[in-house]
């Protein structure tokens, strides 16, 4: 038994070292993704996601995962609505309850 699952094991490591690398596999996905949209079929769409989202490729997460901040509000906005004074009472989800000053 234990001989069979080194055997098992040593030829699995070799499947591994075989695979293409991360830039390989990007292009991969999206040369599959391509071909799909020029043929108008939807072949293998759930195995290049599964594939996009590799740890080491991660294909399918914004590069800029930040929110809209607003350096100078427009003319037409009231300033004091941007004024906002925190509760110290959260709510359901745990967000802090926000009011605004008057």
């Amino acid at each position: 038994m234990r001989k069979a699952l080194k055997n098992e094991i040593g030829r699995l490591m070799a499947e591994v070292q075989d695979l293409p690398g991360p830039n390989e596999r990007q292009g991969i996905v999206r040369w599959r993704l391509m071909k799909n949209v020029l043929e108008g079929k939807d072949k293998a769409v759930q195995s290049c996601k599964l594939a996009g989202m590799d740890r080491e490729i991660d294909m399918f997460t914004p590069e800029n995962r930040t929110g809209i901040i607003i350096v100078t509000p427009p003319a037409s906005v009231d300033p004091s609505v941007l004024d906002i004074k925190e509760s110290s009472q959260p709510s359901v989800c745990g967000i802090l309850h926000g009011g605004a000053t008057e």
